[in-house]
C-alpha cells in the first residue's frame, strides 16, 4: 500500500490503517519522489506496489506527463475533484493499472462514499461518473426541500450511513448546518456535502461541481470548475485556476491564472482563443495572467 500523502491529509487515514489492519507493507513515498515522475515511477516498480490513492489533480498531472507510471499497480484510487476523461483514456491506453477507480467522498464520511470502475473511455465523453455507494454508505440527491428529485435531474447530493461523522469538534453551529437528521431512516443522520450532482438511468451519480462555486457572469449562471477544466485541456497548460472576481452579476468577470509545462511558452492570445472556440463568450475569462 503507497503512502503518499500529506499526513494531515484524510486520504491518510485509508493509506496508513488500510494496510495496519490488513498486514501489508507501507510503501511511503516523500514529496519529492512524488512530483518527479522518474522517481515516482522507479519507486512503484520498485516497492512492489500494489494499492495507491491519489488526489485527482496530481493524478491528471502524471496522466499528461507520465501515463505509463501505474502500470504495476492492482488498484489505483483517484478522488478529491472531478475526473477529466481524457487523463483517464490518456493512462488506460498507456501501461494502466488493473483497476482504475474514481472515488467520492467528504472528510466528513470517513473519506469515500461512492466509487466507480473506470473502463473504457469512448472519444466524446464528457464526465466520469462517481458511481454507486460503497458498503454501509447511502446517498442522495436532494433538492432544497430535502426531497428526493428525478432521474437525471440536478440536486445537492447528501451521504448517509455507517461513516457519517459525529460533527464538527468545538463548533455546533457549523455542525447543525452540515449535519441533518435523515428523513429516510429515523434517528440517523446525513451530511450536506454542498456539491452537485445527479443519478443516471443505470444507478451512478454523475458529479456536476460545487453549489458555493457556482456564481452569475453577466447574467448567466457559470460553474468555475467547467471553465479551468477547458483551460487544463490546452496541450501547453499544467495547472490552471479561474477565479470569478466583482459583485454577482453583470459586474462580475472571470480572470484565469496559468502554469504552463515546463520549457513551453503560452501566450495570452492563444489561451483566449482557445476558449472562445469552446465555450460561449460570457464564460471566456476577461484575462489570463501567465506564472512561473
Amino acid at each position: 500500500m503507497v503512502h503518499a500523502s500529506n499526513p494531515t491529509f484524510d486520504p491518510t487515514s485509508f493509506e496508513v490503517w488500510g494496510a495496519l489492519i490488513n498486514g501489508a507493507r507501507l510503501l511511503i513515498l516523500d514529496k519529492e519522489v512524488a512530483l518527479s515522475n522518474d522517481e515516482f515511477a522507479k519507486a512503484l516498480g520498485e516497492g512492489g506496489a500494489d494499492v495507491m490513492f491519489l488526489t485527482t489533480t496530481l493524478f491528471h498531472l502524471k496522466a499528461k506527463e507520465a501515463p505509463s507510471s501505474f502500470k504495476g499497480l492492482r488498484e489505483l484510487f483517484v478522488g478529491g475533484e472531478a475526473m477529466d476523461p481524457a487523463s483517464a483514456r490518456s493512462v488506460l491506453a498507456a501501461a494502466p493499472p488493473k483497476r482504475l477507480i474514481n472515488f467520492y467522498g467528504p472528510t466528513e464520511n470517513t473519506g469515500f462514499s461512492t466509487f466507480h470502475d473506470v473502463g473504457d473511455v469512448p472519444e466524446g465523453t464528457t464526465t466520469i461518473p462517481i458511481g454507486k455507494n460503497i458498503a454501509n454508505s447511502k446517498s442522495y440527491i436532494l433538492d432544497r426541500n430535502l426531497r428526493p428529485v428525478p432521474v437525471g435531474v440536478k440536486g445537492e447530493i447528501y451521504v448517509a450511513g455507517d461513516g457519517v461523522a459525529l460533527g464538527y469538534f468545538n463548533n455546533p453551529e457549523l455542525t447543525k448546518a452540515s449535519f441533518v437528521p435523515d428523513p429516510f431512516s429515523p434517528g440517523s443522520m446525513m451530511y450536506r456535502t454542498g456539491d452537485l450532482g445527479r443519478f443516471l438511468a443505470e444507478g451512478s451519480i454523475e458529479f456536476l461541481g460545487r453549489a458555493d462555486l457556482q456564481v452569475k457572469v453577466r447574467g448567466f449562471r457559470v460553474e468555475v470548475g467547467e471553465v479551468e477544466s477547458v483551460l487544463l485541456s490546452h496541450p501547453s497548460v499544467r495547472l490552471a485556476a479561474v477565479v470569478p472576481r466583482g459583485r454577482d452579476g453583470r459586474e462580475r468577470q472571470l480572470f484565469a491564472y496559468v502554469l504552463p509545462h515546463e520549457g513551453v511558452a503560452v501566450g495570452t492570445a492563444e489561451l483566449r482563443r482557445y476558449m472562445k472556440e469552446r465555450l460561449p463568450d460570457y464564460m471566456v475569462p476577461r484575462s489570463f495572467t501567465i506564472l512561473e
